[in-house]
Formats: C-alpha cells, structure tokens, sequence
C-alpha cells in the first residue's frame, strides 16, 4: 500500500532549497535537520514530490530497493581510505598542489558527501557561494542529486587556508530499464579556514574553477556505476535509508550529508 514520508525541516528552513550551497557559507548548527514521519496515501497523491514552506511530502511505494548512497562511495569495495576511488581523488589534489597559486598544497579530507537541490534552486551566486550557473530546464522542477567531495587547502605563510568543496550536480532518470545520471555541472564553495588574513579570493576562485571543471571528467565512472540498476521509477530522499516507519517512531535525520537512491521494481 503506497504511504508518504513526511520531512519537516528545522528552523523553518524552506525545503525548495541547494541544501548543497550552505556548508561554508550559511553554515549553522542544525542546519538541514529534519524530522520525518511516515503515514498512510489513501488519497495517492498525483506526484511524487509535494512541498510547501519547510515541509516535503514524498509519495513512497511499498516495493521499493533503498540505496544509501553514503556507504556506497565510503566504504568498501567502492570507498574507503584504501579505494581506489578514494587514490583517485588523493592523486589528483597532490598533483594540484604547487601548480595553482596561491593554492600551495590540497588535501582531500574525507568522507565524500551527499546533498540535493531543488532544480531551479541549483542556479546561485557561483565562485565562494556555489551553485551553478545554469541548468537545463528539463531539471529545474526536479530534485537532483549532489556528490561533495572535501577538501582543505593551505596557501602562502600568513594568508588563511581554505576550507572547500568541488559540488557535482546530478540529474536522474530511467532509460531502457535502467538508472541513467546527467552529470549537469559542478561548483566549488569555500571558505576561509580563520589562520591567517584573507586574501587571493579571485585567484583561489580561479584556481578551483579550474580543478571543478577538470574533475566533471574523473566523475564520469563513477556516475556510470548509477546504470548497474534497474527500476521502472528512481528517485530521492534525504537521509539514510530506513524503510517505512512506525506511526509512533519519528526518525531525527539530516539532508546535509546522506541521501538515499530509492528503486522502484
């Protein structure tokens, strides 16, 4: 019997939002928190989505083959210290270490994260604030998908380190039977790690630009691992997974770092 999970967001904070923007720079205690409760559909909502303010309601189906995406990047075989997805990234921020001025040495500080985005809501400021330039408009009433991979980056004596994220945008979608991700674009945050006087702001906006349009391409297989399932319907939900709950168990979770890939037979 289809069912809703509802998620009400703490604070007041509006659910239609690019949850992934907020790390460096609205970054409070208790931001994206949530509490999800999960009731009857007797009226089988039309959509799979409905929100309002700081409240999403998400029609959910009882045959459904949850992915907790946070495990599948961080842990083995895929993830973990010792991966080779996880070499990938450490190879690739040592050999941009020294080659981007001020950017003197990057350090991949895992684990990898996730995060969503109102389609529309990915478009922002771009350069420290993140987001996206733009997006196709077949996304922007979707929720899409987004891969945080952290990292801290040391800059010349006296000028602060910086704190950073290169943010994947992804969209998903069934093709043939299969999950098929778009990799839309990605973004790259920051902020200044408080050790020293800020400065370099354009060049460091230079510099990761660079690295996050470079990294789209080392992406790309680990988006295709996204078409080993088959589904009728994929969709998204923030948090672990955890299937249906009990009517007097309220779940306490948080969309700022785990998503959940829901599979539909």
């Amino acid at each position: 019997m289809p069912f809703r999970s509802i998620f009400v967001f703490d604070h007041g904070s509006p659910w239609a939002r690019d949850w992934s923007q907020l790390d460096f720079v609205d970054h409070r205690p208790g931001i994206g928190e949530f509490t999800r409760l999960d009731m009857p559909d007797p009226r089988s909502m039309p959509h799979r989505y409905h929100g309002s303010r700081n409240t999403l309601i998400v029609r959910r189906e009882d045959r459904e083959d949850l992915k907790d995406l946070y495990p599948l990047l961080n842990m083995p075989p895929l993830g973990g210290p010792n991966s080779v997805l996880y070499k990938r990234i450490t190879d690739a921020a040592e050999a941009a270490s020294h080659q981007l001025p001020p950017l003197v040495n990057v350090l991949f500080r895992g684990p990898i994260k996730f995060s969503c985005s109102y389609g529309e809501r990915a478009v922002g400021r771009g350069n420290e604030h993140g987001g996206l330039r733009s997006i196709p408009d077949r996304y922007k009433d979707q929720l899409l998908l987004t891969i945080k991979v952290p990292f801290h980056i040391n800059t010349p004596p006296g000028i602060s380190s910086i704190d950073a994220e290169l943010v994947f945008y992804i969209g998903l979608h069934i093709d043939a039977g299969r999950v098929a991700a778009d990799l839309i674009g990605a973004a790259h945050p920051w902020r200044f790690h408080g050790d020293g006087i800020g400065a370099y702001q354009n060049e460091i906006n230079r510099g990761l630009d660079g690295a996050a349009q470079r990294s789209l391409s080392e992406l790309r297989p680990v988006v295709e691992l996204f078409r080993t399932y088959s589904a009728s319907h994929v969709y998204l939900l923030p948090g672990a997974a955890e299937r249906r709950l009990e009517d007097d168990q309220p779940l306490r979770d948080s969309v700022i770092s785990r998503m959940t890939l829901v599979l539909v037979p």
